[in-house]
């Protein structure tokens, strides 16, 4: 069953641009990973899965590399509750 179907030339480097119907329909965006498999029946270019772990080890990396923004926010919040008189 073919859904969607375009012809596309390879370029001197081995690039093939994706369509911008297909980029749309799977959100796909420059700088995107993508898969590509080979298939009894062909080629098969995928999108892969989002990884949450490997998304959140990378925002704790960032944190680590700032200087513990954790600890800094905390003190703002001490602060503020000191000039307003909550301790």
């Amino acid at each position: 069953m073919v859904i969607l179907k375009e012809r596309m030339t390879i370029g001197p480097k081995g690039q093939v641009v994706i369509p911008i119907t297909m980029r749309k329909r799977y959100d796909l965006s420059p700088g995107d990973d993508v898969i590509f498999e080979e298939t009894p029946t062909g080629l098969l270019l995928e999108k892969p899965s989002v990884d949450i772990v490997q998304i959140a080890m990378a925002a704790a990396q960032r944190i680590h590399r700032k200087g513990s923004a954790v600890s800094t926010h905390h003190e703002q919040i001490r602060n503020r509750f000191k000039r307003v008189g909550i301790q």
